[in-house]
């Protein structure tokens, strides 16, 4: 045990007032003092109040750290310069001197957009199919989909999400990227809630084009008016209005028993409750055994009960550890390395 806790300033701790204040907390509760070199280590009035405003400062600072850094960013994305991330999708990144002729002289450089020759034509057939050829994103991913020498899908930078081929939403990322006009933009999607597309007018666009453009800005337009439509009209068709939200508390940890890939949420018209399914027609050909129904449906509730069945046995009932064990013994392959039951329940 030790007496107090001691840091070189209150801002090494956290920037965020609330983490400090309950870290504070804690270790008071504890009988421990929380300490900073730069303030006194005795408790007064005149000691709190100075922790608190270093605190404020802290915060303050990081408040106007993300500030310029965005203000930073967002100047460079107008002046067409690379906001970061990897290239996109048929291009290639290119070096060229820094525009400031000091940081030039040091050998520094910027990176640009250069783009595929070989593959470019790619992005200029799935706009033309959308707009010019009336294609619906499922068939244009079909059609992606035969020929993946000719036209070879995009990477995911995470090696556990590419399944190299086309997907739906991997065909709408394309119609929806703005950089293919040439132009770099920038805050095209919110730092918190997942990464969600922020409304066009929020979008920062360069003055001028900072790449050679694969589409007119004309046709990405069309492309997305084009794009939308065809969705709403599609969810007004089978009704999604009418269907209430549901908060689905089981997603992405369902996965089908048949094919293995991950279920979705669906509400079904005239059914009481929720379901996870999957869908043949959502699937790739080649992921997906032949002998696959064209949906599965499985109900949220009948699925909660096995979860609660699960736990109370396996994680919090008194025999949990002779029901994993034999859990284990039927599922593993070959031979357990299970020790005794003593000996677990010793090391527990």
């Amino acid at each position: 045990m030790f007496d107090a806790v001691v840091c070189e300033s209150i801002n090494r701790l956290s920037r965020n007032p609330s983490v400090t204040f309950r870290v504070e907390e804690q270790l008071a509760d504890e009988g421990v003092r929380l300490w900073a070199m730069d303030e006194p280590f005795e408790e007064s009035f005149g000691s709190i109040v100075l922790r608190h405003v270093n605190v404020g400062l802290a915060r303050g600072y990081l408040h106007e750290l993300k500030v310029k850094s965005r203000q930073g960013i967002e100047t460079a994305a107008k002046q067409g310069r690379h906001a970061g991330g990897k290239a996109l999708y048929r291009y290639q990144f290119a070096q060229l001197p820094h525009p400031n002729p000091h940081k030039s002289e040091q050998g520094l450089k910027v990176k640009v957009l250069e783009r595929d020759p070989a593959t470019a034509p790619v992005v200029k057939m799935i706009f033309h199919d959308l707009v010019v050829n009336g294609l619906t994103i499922t068939e244009i991913e079909k059609k992606l989909n035969s020929d993946l020498e000719r036209y070879p899908p995009p990477q995911s930078p995470d090696p556990k999400r590419r399944t190299g081929l086309w997907g739906r939403s991997s065909v709408w990322e394309v119609l929806n990227n703005p950089k293919f006009t040439g132009h770099q933009v920038w805050n095209r999607r919110q730092r918190k809630r997942g990464g969600r597309l922020n409304p066009p007018e929020k979008w920062v666009w360069s003055d001028a084009p900072a790449h050679e453009s694969l589409v007119s800005r004309e046709m990405f337009d069309r492309a997305n008016v084009t794009a939308i439509k065809r969705d709403n009209v599609t969810k007004a068709a089978e009704g999604h209005d009418e269907y209430p939200k549901h908060n689905y508390v089981l997603r992405s940890f369902l996965h089908c028993g048949i094919c293995g890939l991950r279920m979705h949420g669906n509400v079904r018209r005239g059914r009481d409750g929720a379901y996870y399914k999957c869908e043949l027609n959502r699937r790739q050909a080649s992921l997906v055994p032949e002998d696959h129904p064209r949906t599965v449906y499985l109900r949220e509730d009948g699925a909660g009960e096995k979860v609660v069945e699960f736990l109370s046995t396996h994680a919090f009932g008194p025999e949990r550890v002779d029901a994993l064990r034999d859990a284990l013994a039927t599922t593993a392959p070959g031979p357990t390395r299970l020790k005794p039951r003593s000996s677990v329940c010793a090391a527990r």
